[in-house]
């Protein structure tokens, strides 16, 4: 079972919250609204809210609103062990304020609201430049460190970065990967390492080398300066398999190069068929009907 519950800070401006019957000046009410009222900032428990604030927001008067604030700063008596036994000493207030800047400071809050991240933790940069600065921040940034510290050495060094107490660690640029060597060159590398593994002197290569044989191209490429009337059809020169006469229809591998051969022998030349594609366009533009 959770510990605890969240609440909607919005729920202090809701119209049907805002309609139900207030409650009257106590110090219960304000310390609630103290944890979840829409003042709250992402430091936990650190924030400006004076005297007046409070008042308008709760609409309370404002000497009850100060009565009540004055109940939660002030220290109040350490409950003792024994129940018969007088309180011994005083306990640290819930809450302090400076009534000069509007500073408002619980303590406790960070316990409750710890941050996810030291990223987390460096956001707060923003909020801690809007806070006056008075002797109340400097307590409460005494305590928020020592609480951060606890958690781990990161998140107190985000805190110092964010209180501008420290300077950002510099982004470490990545590494450019040098050229990889090519597929060509780890073969030859290859080839080496494992004639040197069996014993075997890895054969030079020749000063004067044999020049490769030339393939011929199918089909031919046409003449430079001009154009050829009629291009090769049939199969390549490397096809082995014999024209039918008849289009095959079967579905086994001879049917299916039987039957390409026979579709390469009988496909109509690109000069044919652009032949027959301005016939058509010209059929078709006799039968348009002049408008």
């Amino acid at each position: 079972m959770s510990r605890y519950s969240k609440v909607e800070r919005r729920m202090w401006g809701d119209e049907k919250f805002r309609a139900l019957s207030p409650a009257p000046p106590n110090a219960q009410t304000l310390w609630v609204y103290l944890l979840t009222g829409p003042h709250n900032t992402s430091i936990p428990g650190l924030f400006v809210a004076g005297v007046g604030s409070l008042s308008d927001a709760l609409r309370w008067p404002v000497d009850d609103t100060r009565r009540c604030l004055e109940e939660i700063t002030k220290p109040s008596a350490k409950p003792s062990a024994k129940p018969s036994a007088k309180p011994s000493g005083k306990a640290k207030a819930m809450a302090k304020c400076d009534p000069t800047t509007g500073l408002v400071w619980l303590p406790n809050a960070i316990a409750s609201n710890q941050p996810e991240s030291p990223n987390v933790v460096i956001g707060w940069r923003s909020v801690w430049d809007l806070l006056p600065e008075c002797r109340l921040r400097d307590e409460a940034e005494s305590t928020l460190r020592t609480a951060l510290a606890i958690i781990s050495d990161s998140y107190a060094h985000a805190f110092d970065i964010a209180t501008q107490r420290a300077e950002p660690s510099p982004r470490k640029e990545p590494k450019q990967n040098s050229e990889k060597p090519s597929a060509k060159a780890n073969g030859k590398a290859s080839a080496k390492a494992s004639a040197k593994a069996n014993g075997k002197a890895y054969p030079h290569p020749s000063p004067n080398p044999e020049p490769e044989p030339e393939v011929s191209e199918y089909p031919p490429k046409p003449p430079q300066g001009g154009a050829v009337d009629f291009v090769p059809t049939g199969p390549s020169p490397q096809t082995a398999d014999p024209i039918p006469d008849v289009r095959p229809t079967g579905d086994d591998d001879a049917s299916r190069r039987a039957r390409r051969a026979y579709d390469d022998a009988h496909r109509m030349p690109d000069a044919e068929v652009a032949k027959f594609a301005r016939e058509q366009r010209e059929k078709l533009r006799a039968r348009r009907v002049p408008t």
